[in-house]
Parts: structure tokens; C-alpha cells; sequence
């Protein structure tokens, strides 16, 4: 049985989770090679989903020099949000002492020992004779007194057990077959902690049918004197009852324990009680001589009698007793052993449990109240089930989970409640904002081309602590066009300042915009079907026959304009723009109808003098070469003059397909390679294609590498590029399971002949078959035997004018016009 003592108590909090927000704030930033002549223009991009307050700031540092830094107060005045939800758990804290009695088992020897008479009125029997202990005073009314002791036992008893039955004296001692045994005792020897006592039953056992309780008592609510029993005597009563220990019965007796009486436990003393009628109180009735305050004058408990001076028959008694003892009652033939060695403990003890799950926003505030009995639950269980007292001297809370890392917990100690607020506004979803680093006017002009370079962007909270931070690589390039791009792709010249990222895409059969395709914007059905451009580049125009096959003058194919700025139909025809010929068997004003009579003399005879071919004949044309793709075609003649060349499949750029598109007889061979690994592609040289796997290699053929499959973890980099010569590696970046382009190295570029340098990366510099007058002299590079781009056919060092050639020829000049003058004097010219 535990109970709790009341204590001075100290409310506290236990915090045992981070104290840092989970509310994620990263930045990304994609760099390119940028100009030495324009400031720094990459764009930064700031994913969170926490506030951004006010005073903070992005700070931009190049090669770890800070460069710039700018004020993001305008992002916190636009932000809109919703707040989110934060789960959270904690567990109730409480702590205190325990104390408690430890019962220690205790070890004894006994022995038992019965008194009497044997022998009565006859002769003794001679076992009587042995076992009296004074033959001299054996008669005929008593017969001979005996006493006969057991040999010594060992036993144990602790307090807990109470009265505990040892052993019945019957199975130890045989006396005489004519005693009779008239007392019972027990020696107890070892050990001065136990007693020893002689009952007709111990704890827990039965005497005359009511059951005991563990001290050897009546039962918890006492024997009920059976007033049928009970003979009255003026105002009181003479009632008969069981045996008992007289000695029990008296005021304040408690031995072994006392009885555990009463509906309350209120019973500690043995007695006779009066159970109140009204609210079933005990009260104790005195024993004794006292006529005016003693209820019961007289108790005989070996013959089981009550005297009471004062009965009412309309109460109900119960008397709390002892059986008799073992000098009392022939029948107390029980060896009960009892002891009250407890040995006192005392214990720190701190607890939590309890635990409750919990939700809460931004702005909220959770409430739970709470008593001490939700803390005294967290007590321990007292040790082997004895009594014992619990001190409560402190309560509190801890919080067990918070994985967003901004639920406050507290607990307060006045209104015994549990709060918790959130103190970071963290939003339900990611928001973006962008920074435009050129409007921090950040010069690279100082930048080494030749170098790799560090951008590295922070982000500061309004303390100065680095939210987070994004790293980069780039390099800076001479810019020699001055357009403020560095050549971006190998389809992209830095010698064009017509030619790079964001300029408009134009109809020429190169990369305008550096992004990697040629005239993309006229191959966008989108744009067709939206009315920007007439048709497809390279799909045929106007291409319609009649069921007899015959076609029309305006057949042809899509083609770039002259100005570039859209497409037109190769076969320089449009529709209206000729007469109809009769009877070419070509629909020659293209309006659906062929050789049609036209009134007048709009059908015109053919052919036309002067021309060179018949109206509506035909010829083979297009590629010589056959293979792969490759197809011929044919054209018409239109007005005497052979059309362009029709339905004619020419080579292409080769692309992973499964096809030869440059019809070179080697299917898949891109960029010239000669193996799987060069060309990335597994339909090289006709090879068949497997499924994508992740190995930088397109092997389903359909022109894109390890597309469909995450082939690595976003976040992840890795070297590119190659470092041999002048280049140096750069670095991919895993996006969306994709490694990004290359980027921050520098790329192989034509070789610029006489500079000792390997420029195009191939382990040779200035090579030989690159580097001669004939080539250098026409490759459109600044080489050093030039002071300009290609100046001249024999390429000397220095491309100065020859100055012998123009002295020579002004003398020849001046020659002639005096030759002239002195003709013109003597008369021959006139």
C-alpha cells in the first residue's frame, strides 16, 4: 500500500528537443561563362518556407572576396502565406522520494513443549511414568503430571507474513494414550526478533468457522455476538461466545500487528465494538470494574463469556479477538511465529510518461490542464508490495518530439496547465523569390579568363547568422566580340556579336541563340498552326497531285526567306503567280485543276521560245549517295527551266536514332566516333537498342541519354571535362536525377596556331596539320603570325603593307605622267 505525502513542490520544464527551426531556406544559383566587359548577371533563387524578416540581407562573394551585398526588406513587405501546422508530443516529469519498510526474513530455532496429566484415576501406564516430571505427585484424582518437549526446528518467518502457521504441535509431540494435555508452549532460541505463540489457528487460517485475518485476528469486520446467545441482566446482558484470548480483548492490546478492522481500517485494538446504526462507526465498549463508565464489567475467554452492564438488543456488537493461547485451551495445538523486524529504505525517484500528440500554427496557443494526480501516477510501485510513504517534489514536462523544431513548451506552475506556443512562422508551402545579381553591378573585368573562379552566395538573417549559402564555379572569358556572352555551345562563335544567348532566333541554318539547335523556331508546329510561320522547314509546300498523278508548279519544299525572319516554298511559285500552260500535265497557277481552258488567250502554247526544257518533263536529282537515308528526287520544268529538286532525302546531322542520317554507310557514328562510349550511343554502327540504364549512354536509341531513370541524388557533383592542354574540368550538378550540363571548365576551342599552347585539347599544340600558311591564313582565327584575322595568302609575321612594291610602283607613276608632259610639249600629243 503506497500513499502520498504532501510536499513543497517545484514545477519545472524539461526541454529536450532541438531549439533549432526545421523551416528550410536554401538557395540556388546556375552560372555560366561570363564576359569581361559586362558586371556579374546571374540570377539567384530563394527557396523557403520560413519568413524571411526584415534586415536580412544576400551577401556575394567572388574567389572568397565579398563583393556586394543587398537588403531583402522588399521581400518581406509582398510575402503571403499560410501558416503550417506543426505536430509535437511530451511526456508529464514528476520526481520525489520514496520510503518503505523492508521485512527481512528471519531465521529461528524452535521447540515445542505440552504440560498434563496422565494416568487419571488408575494406574499410570509406564510412558506416563517416563514423562512425568514429578512421579512423587502422581494421585488418583489427577493421576501424574508430564511434560514432554519436541527436538529443536529450524523455521523463518518475516513481518510480512503476519501470524504465520509453522507447524501443528500434534505431528511433533505423541503424549501418553492416557493424557490429557492441558497447556502448550513454545521455546523460541537464535534469534530475539521472533515470538513464538501457541493458537488453535494463525494468520489467515479459520477458528470455530471465522476466517482470520494475516495477524491472527477475527476478520476485517470482527465476529458478530450472536444475541440469541445473549442473556439479559437488568440494563445489561450475559452473551456466550467462541474462546478467546482474554488478554486480547483489553484496551489498546495490538499484539502481532492488531487487528486490520473496520470498514475504514479504523480497528487497530482488540475488543467488543458497537457498530453504529446511522454511519457504521465502531465503537469501543471498556472493560471494567467502573460501574458508571465501564460498559462491560466482566469476560471469561477461555469459557467464551461477555458480562455486559450495559445491552442493547437493538445494536449490533462484534468483537475483535485472539484465538486462545496454548496456556488457555487444551485445543491450541498451532506453533504460530510472528516478528516485527523491518529494516527502513529510502529512495530518489524521477519519472515521465503520459505521453500526448499534439498540433498547433503560428499565432495559437495550446492549453492543458492538469492536477496532481496526473503526476502521481508517475510514481513507482512500492518495492515487494509492503507499505510505504511517496513524497511528490517536483512536476513538469518534456518535450519528446517537435520535428519542425519551433513548438515553445512551458508549464505553468499557478494554473497547473501545459502551454505551448510556435516561435517561427513557418509556411504550409515553398515559396520562390529571385535575386538578379546584375543589379548589384558586381565587375569581373579583374578576373583572370585563364582561371576558375568561386561565386559564392549567403544568406543572412537580421543577427548575421548564415541562413544558408550556395557555392559555383565559373570562368570569365576575353569576350572578343564584346556581346557580353562567351561562346556558350560548339554551334556558338565568339567572333559573331550576331551570335548568342538571347538573341533572336533567325531562319539561317545556324545557332542564333546558343541553345543548342539551328532554326527551331520554324520547325515548331505550334508556331505553324498559330500562324507564325506558313509551313515546316523542310517539309514540303504545296506537294498535291491529282488522280492521274500530274502535279503542280508550286511543289517544293519549305525553305528559310532571305531575310531570315521566316520560311518560303522552295519552288519560288506560289499559287496565281504563273498562267496555266495547256496540256504539260502541271497544274501551273497551282489552283487544283490541271491544263484548264482559261478564256482568251490565258492557256498559252508551249514551249516558250528560248527554253532550254519541255513543260512537264522530269529528271532524277539530289544526293549521288544512296545510302542511309539519302534519297533522289526529282524536278519539273516549269516555263523551260528546271524546278528545284523535289522529294529528294539529303544527309542530316547524325543523331542516336538507328538510322545512318549522314549517309556515310555507318549507322550512329556521332561526331565521328567509332565505338559505343564515343558516340553514346548504343545503336552505333547498327547495334540494336535494350533499355535505358544509367551509363551516359542513349541505349533505347531515341536520342536523349539515360532519360526515364534517376541516375543520381539531386545535390550530388562530379567532374567533367577533360584537363589536358589549355581546358580544365568542370562541374555537373545532379538535378532532378539529370547531371547538368558541364559547367565552369573551359572547353576545347580551334587551335590558334604559333602560341605554343593546346588549344583544342587534343595533347598537341600549334599541330602541324592545322598550323601552316595555307590553313592559317584562311581558318578565321587571330593566330600570331597575323596582326589581323587572315590577312594574307603567304601569312608573313607581320601582315604591314609591302612597302618596296608601292615605292616601285609610284616611280612607274611618275614616269609615265613625265613621259606624257614632254610629248605633250614637243607636239606628238595633242
Amino acid at each position: 500500500m503506497r500513499s502520498f505525502i504532501a510536499a513543497l513542490l517545484t514545477l519545472s520544464l524539461v526541454v529536450l528537443s532541438s531549439s533549432f527551426a526545421s523551416g528550410m531556406v536554401y538557395l540556388n544559383v546556375t552560372t555560366k561563362n561570363y564576359s569581361v566587359y559586362y558586371p556579374l548577371d546571374a540570377v539567384v533563387r530563394i527557396f523557403h518556407d520560413e519568413n524571411i524578416t526584415s534586415g536580412s540581407k544576400l551577401v556575394v562573394y567572388i574567389d572568397g572576396k565579398k563583393e556586394a551585398a543587398k537588403a531583402l526588406d522588399y521581400m518581406v513587405q509582398n510575402q503571403s502565406y499560410e501558416p503550417k501546422t506543426h505536430a509535437f508530443s511530451y511526456n508529464l516529469t514528476a520526481s520525489g522520494t520514496i520510503e518503505w519498510e523492508e521485512h527481512p526474513v528471519q531465521t529461528f530455532s524452535y521447540r515445542i513443549v505440552a504440560y498434563g496429566f496422565c494416568g487419571g484415576s488408575s494406574s499410570p501406564s509406564q510412558v506416563c511414568v517416563e514423562y512425568s516430571t514429578q512421579p512423587g505427585l502422581c494421585d488418583s484424582a489427577n493421576g501424574c503430571p508430564y511434560e514432554i518437549q519436541s527436538q529443536l526446528y529450524e523455521s523463518s518467518v518475516s513481518a510480512s507474513d503476519g501470524l504465520l502457521f509453522i507447524k501443528d504441535a500434534t505431528s511433533l509431540i505423541s503424549p501418553p494414550p492416557d493424557a490429557i494435555t492441558t497447556k502448550w508452549s513454545v521455546d523460541i532460541l537464535g534469534n530475539s526478533d521472533v515470538e513464538g505463540t501457541m493458537r488453535p489457528a494463525c494468520g489467515g487460517e479459520s477458528y470455530m468457522g471465522t476466517p482470520l485475518d494475516r495477524n491472527g485476528w477475527y476478520g476485517s469486520l470482527g465476529r458478530i455476538i450472536n444475541k440469541s446467545r445473549c442473556t439479559q441482566a437488568g440494563t445489561g446482558a450475559t452473551c456466550l461466545v467462541d474462546p478467546f484470548d482474554e488478554e486480547s480483548v483489553s484496551k489498546g492490546y495490538s499484539r502481532y500487528g492488531g487487528p486490520l478492522g473496520g470498514p475504514n481500517g479504523e480497528v487497530n485494538s482488540g475488543g467488543v465494538y458497537i457498530v453504529g446504526r446511522e454511519n457504521g462507526e465502531y465503537i469501543y465498549q471498556s472493560i471494567g470494574g467502573d460501574a458508571l463508565n465501564d460498559e462491560i464489567s466482566s469476560v471469561d475467554g477461555k469459557n467464551g463469556i461477555i458480562n455486559f452492564r450495559y445491552f442493547d438488543f437493538d445494536n449490533t456488537y462484534v468483537i475483535f479477538a485472539l484465538p486462545p493461547n496454548g496456556s488457555e485451551h487444551e485445543s491450541s495445538t498451532h506453533f504460530c511465529a510472528y516478528t516485527s523486524k523491518s529494516v527502513h529504505k529510502e529512495n530518489q525517484w524521477s519519472s515521465s510518461g503520459g505521453e500526448t500528440h499534439a498540433s498547433i500554427k503560428f499565432g495559437e496557443k495550446y492549453t492543458r490542464k492538469l492536477s496532481t494526480d496526473d503526476f502521481e501516477s508517475l510514481a513507482p510501485a512500492c518495492p515487494s508490495g509492503d507499505i510505504c510513504n511517496i513524497t511528490l517534489l517536483n512536476m513538469g514536462v518534456e518535450k519528446t518530439s517537435d520535428p519542425d523544431g519551433v513548438v515553445s513548451l512551458s508549464f505553468d506552475a499557478q494554473g497547473m496547465a501545459v502551454e505551448a506556443v510556435v516561435t517561427e512562422l513557418i509556411f504550409n508551402s515553398f515559396m520562390e523569390d529571385e535575386v538578379n545579381l546584375a543589379d548589384m553591378n558586381i565587375p569581373l573585368s579583374y578576373l583572370d579568363p585563364n582561371e576558375s573562379h568561386v561565386l559564392r552566395v549567403e544568406l543572412l538573417g537580421p543577427s548575421g547568422v548564415v541562413l544558408n549559402f550556395t557555392e559555383s564555379g565559373f570562368r570569365v572569358c576575353k569576350d572578343r566580340d564584346k556581346d557580353g556572352y562567351c561562346e556558350e555551345s560548339g554551334t556558338c562563335s565568339d567572333l559573331d556579336p550576331e551570335q548568342h544567348p538571347g538573341k533572336q532566333e533567325l531562319c539561317n541554318g545556324r545557332d542564333d541563340d546558343c541553345d543548342g539547335e539551328i532554326d527551331e523556331d520554324f520547325k515548331d508546329r505550334e508556331n505553324r498552326i498559330s500562324g507564325k510561320i506558313p509551313g515546316i522547314l523542310g517539309e514540303g509546300c504545296f506537294s498535291f497531285t491529282n488522280s492521274k498523278g500530274w502535279k503542280n508548279a508550286c511543289s517544293g519544299t519549305w525553305v528559310c526567306s532571305k531575310d531570315g525572319l521566316n520560311v518560303t516554298c522552295s519552288s519560288g511559285v506560289y499559287p496565281g503567280e504563273l498562267k496555266e500552260i495547256c496540256g504539260n500535265h502541271i497544274d501551273d497557277d497551282c489552283d487544283g485543276d490541271w491544263d484548264e481552258n482559261y478564256p482568251g488567250d490565258e492557256c498559252v502554247k508551249e514551249p516558250p521560245p528560248g527554253k532550254f526544257c519541255r513543260n512537264g518533263d522530269n529528271r532524277p536529282c539530289g544526293p549521288g549517295n544512296r545510302t542511309g537515308i539519302c534519297r533522289q528526287g526529282y524536278s519539273v520544268c516549269v516555263n523551260g527551266t528546271w524546278g528545284e529538286c523535289k522529294n529528294a532525302v539529303y544527309p542530316r546531322e547524325e543523331v542516336c536514332n538507328g538510322k545512318d542520317d549522314d549517309c556515310d554507310g555507318v549507322v550512329d557514328n556521332i561526331g565521328g566516333g567509332e565505338s559505343v562510349e564515343e558516340t553514346g550511343c548504343a545503336c552505333y554502327n547498327g547495334a540494336g537498342a535494350s533499355s535505358e540504364v544509367c551509363n551516359e549512354i542513349d541505349d533505347d536509341c531515341n536520342g536523349k541519354i539515360d532519360d526515364g531513370i534517376s541516375c543520381c541524388s539531386s545535390g550530388d557533383t562530379r567532374y567533367c571535362g577533360t584537363d589536358v592542354g589549355v581546358c580544365r574540368k568542370g562541374v555537373q550538378r545532379c538535378v532532378e536525377g539529370r547531371w547538368s550540363e558541364c559547367k565552369g571548365g573551359i572547353e576545347p576551342v580551334k587551335e590558334i596556331c604559333y602560341d605554343k599552347l593546346d588549344n583544342d585539347c587534343d595533347g598537341q599544340a600549334d599541330e602541324e596539320d592545322e598550323c601552316n600558311p595555307s590553313i592559317t591564313c584562311s581558318n578565321g582565327m587571330l593566330d600570331l603570325n597575323e596582326n589581323g584575322i587572315d590577312c594574307g595568302p603567304e601569312c608573313p609575321v607581320s601582315c604591314e603593307p609591302d612597302i618596296t612594291g608601292w615605292v616601285l610602283i609610284s616611280f612607274g607613276v611618275l614616269f609615265l605622267l613625265s613621259a606624257f608632259v614632254l610629248l605633250r610639249i614637243k607636239g606628238v600629243v595633242k
